[in-house]
């Protein structure tokens, strides 16, 4: 391995110290690497292992600093490079992000080797229309979030699978969700867990008016067409935390599965099962992480 990208996330506590250890590690084992060029010029990270001239996307291993948004944010910056992405926890929960700080630098050697442990996961275009005319399109790894904004108001939402309505909505809002983010916000409003090696949209609404409205898993050939049945002020749509979109009477938002998916290097000692134990408390583990 030549060349690997580390996007880090400067608001963690350790994220400098840690970064320069990566680089030493790395300048001892001729591989070179790339960063966001904003975090080396404010913070002097210039010289050893770093290659200027290198964009991010060209990284044959992206290594994320932080925690789940992080991984994300790194997601979205490499775009479709291919590259496998390891999250590195040093935030919170961390369900992405599998590895700490010793596993990663315990797993160096292998890395580089390209001994990787690989879970290719699903994910999710995103386009908005606007009287019959794509306005945006995203991809989410993790989720589509349709709320009302900072205003307490109930939004309307007609639901289609395909051409067929499913439900019209009276909620906070409307998740649509990978498996991936089956452990995101989706788990937070009452929506299952599902496991990541399967290829499911899941719809999860926020605070249904409609007792009997649930969660629904479906199948992920089919596309998902949400519409706002009235203008709503400060109405929007959220990909993944990190773009933000603001709706208008009558838009729709497509979900379809997307051709694109994301390679994350999992944990070769830990399976998805140890993580809900881990992170939730189940199984044995009193306490979650």
């Amino acid at each position: 391995m030549k060349l690997v990208s580390i996007v880090p996330n400067t608001t963690k506590p350790g994220w400098f110290e840690l970064t320069r250890r990566l680089l030493d590690e790395f300048s001892v084992r001729g591989v070179r690497v790339a960063m966001p060029r904003e975090v080396v010029r404010e913070h002097g990270l210039a010289g050893g292992a770093l290659e200027p001239n290198a964009e991010l996307h060209q990284g044959e291993l992206v290594i994320s600093l932080g925690g789940d948004g992080t991984m994300l944010s790194s997601i979205r910056r490499v775009g479709n490079c291919r590259a496998p992405v390891l999250g590195v926890n040093i935030g919170g929960l961390g369900f992405l992000a599998e590895f700490n700080v010793d596993e990663l630098f315990g797993s160096l050697d292998a890395l580089l080797g390209g001994t990787l442990s690989v879970s290719e996961r699903m994910m999710l275009d995103v386009a908005v229309e606007r009287q019959g005319e794509e306005v945006e399109r995203h991809t989410a790894l993790n989720e589509i979030v349709i709320d009302a904004g900072t205003l307490a108001r109930m939004l309307r939402l007609n639901a289609f699978v395909g051409s067929r309505l499913l439900t019209r909505y009276e909620a906070d809002g409307l998740i649509v969700a990978t498996p991936t983010g089956s452990t995101a916000y989706s788990l937070s409003a009452g929506g299952p867990i599902v496991h990541p090696d399967l290829d499911v949209i899941l719809l999860t609404p926020i605070c249904a008016h409609t007792l009997t409205v649930r969660p629904i898993l479906l199948p992920a050939e089919r596309s998902v067409r949400i519409e706002l049945g009235e203008d709503r002020a400060g109405a929007g749509v959220t990909i993944d935390g990190q773009v933000g979109v603001t709706l208008r009477g009558k838009d729709a938002v497509k979900v379809s599965k997307s051709a694109d998916r994301v390679r994350l290097v999992t944990n070769p000692d830990r399976t998805y099962l140890d993580i809900l134990e881990r992170k939730l408390g189940w199984g044995g583990a009193r306490t979650p992480a």
